[in-house]
């Protein structure tokens, strides 16, 4: 996780809509405002946009990492890598071979494709389990 605290100071313009507040939501980006007469002027989406305008701006931030809590499905889970690069799909169906499980990749609603033939950031494709479909 990061924390990121801005304080700004000299505040000429600070725009958020009423009644908003978003618990534990993390900023989907920023955006420079042209020809502002502030010397700093930028919109965060947080995920409304707040705008502000200002003298000067101190940023602060700190990381951590943060236990997420396990998510009980019989039909699909989630992988934390360690490496910089995505498992091959091949890599996938023997890793899950190599533990007894039988799995095959489908594009959305299709027949089980083969691996060779699935993107390498499975951009469409799912793994399933092969004995929960009929192809």
């Amino acid at each position: 996780m990061r924390e990121v605290i801005l304080t700004a100071r000299g505040v000429v313009r600070y725009e958020l809509p009423d009644n908003w507040l978003s618990v534990g939501h993390c900023c989907e980006g920023v955006e420079i405002v042209p020809h502002s007469t502030s010397p700093i002027s930028f919109v965060l989406d947080v995920p409304d946009y707040l705008r502000l305008d200002c003298e000067s701006l101190e940023v602060r931030s700190r990381e951590w990492d943060e236990a997420v809590p396990a998510w009980f499905s019989d039909r699909d889970f989630f992988v934390a890598l360690r490496e910089n690069r995505l498992p091959t799909p091949q890599e996938w169906l023997d890793a899950l071979a190599n533990r007894g499980i039988s799995a095959a990749w489908r594009y959305f609603d299709g027949p089980a494709t083969p691996s060779g033939e699935v993107p390498p950031n499975y951009d469409g494709y799912v793994g399933h389990l092969a004995e929960r479909y009929h192809w």
